[in-house]
């Protein structure tokens, strides 16, 4: 079988619960990084270094396999969200590409990844001054804050997290021909708010009103310095809280981390590598 991103967050998890099964003989992973999968203990796994968006990389990659994996870099989805919009877009592509072929595909929509190997939630915080459209009971109370720690706005919208070991479990269920082909959404057990989040840093929050969150959005999509991850800001604007039950159905996915659980992985990790206080 073929895996590209073999090096990343979801594709390190997904080669290590692949590694053990007796169903798969030999997996070939494909990326730009130097990577050698002997020096963490990989025993079926090969590595070619390459860009997938060329042609004959490609076909290098999946030259005899009978399974690919692959992460679509985050395009259903909002215009404004860059995940959201990216996802959409390759979900698309990908239906005309199969459209009239015997060949299946699994989709799979997790929400934020986390864990001790994916950290995007922490490295992309959105604490920034946000504009003059801040209300000004908002301002009056961050001035109150002592100014020791940072302040996330928080608009009070739930979010969901899912554990990057847990995205490989189901993933290598659909590798292993369990379940039908489709799209299936992956989030823990359990819902969080920035309010949650600032508690396990530490940090202050204070409530945004919904004028504040449209502002918030706004700047961060503007400016030309931000990481594109940063702008998972922008979903924050409503809740879009994924339903898991056909993931749990039929690919009998039972996710060992709850949102909880996963964010506190997230800060430990961030804590101990210095990326936080």
């Amino acid at each position: 079988m073929a895996v590209t991103a073999p090096t990343g967050d979801i594709g390190r998890s997904l080669v290590r619960a692949l590694e053990p099964s007796r169903a798969v003989g030999r997996i070939v992973g494909m990326g730009r990084r130097p990577y050698d999968p002997a020096s963490v203990g990989l025993k079926k796994t090969d590595y070619l270094p390459g860009d997938v968006l060329g042609s004959t990389a490609l076909e290098r990659l999946v030259d005899g396999a009978d399974v690919v994996v692959h992460r679509g870099r985050p395009p259903g989805g909002t215009d404004g969200h860059y995940s959201s919009a990216q996802k959409a877009e390759l979900e698309g592509t990908l239906r005309d590409v199969l459209d009239g072929t015997s060949t299946e595909a699994c989709v799979f929509r997790p929400s934020i990844v986390g864990g001790s190997d994916a950290l995007a939630l922490i490295q992309n915080i959105p604490y920034v001054t946000l504009s003059e459209k801040m209300p000004a009971a908002v301002l009056r109370a961050l001035e109150l804050l002592p100014a020791l720690k940072p302040v996330i706005p928080d608009p009070g919208v739930p979010f969901q997290l899912v554990h990057h070991d847990d995205v490989a479990t189901a993933l290598r269920a659909a590798v292993l021909g369990r379940g039908a082909p489709g799209i299936y959404n992956l989030a823990a057990a359990g819902t969080l708010t920035l309010s949650d989040l600032t508690d396990a840093l530490g940090w202050y929050s204070v409530p945004l009103p919904e004028l504040a969150v449209d502002a918030a959005a706004e700047v961060v999509a503007r400016l030309p310095f931000v990481r594109s991850e940063a702008q998972w800001i922008e979903a924050l604007r409503e809740s879009a809280l994924m339903d898991t039950t056909k993931a749990r159905r039929e690919l009998r996915w039972r996710p060992r981390h709850n949102a909880r659980e996963t964010l506190r992985e997230i800060v430990d990790t961030a804590r101990s590598e210095r990326l936080i206080r």
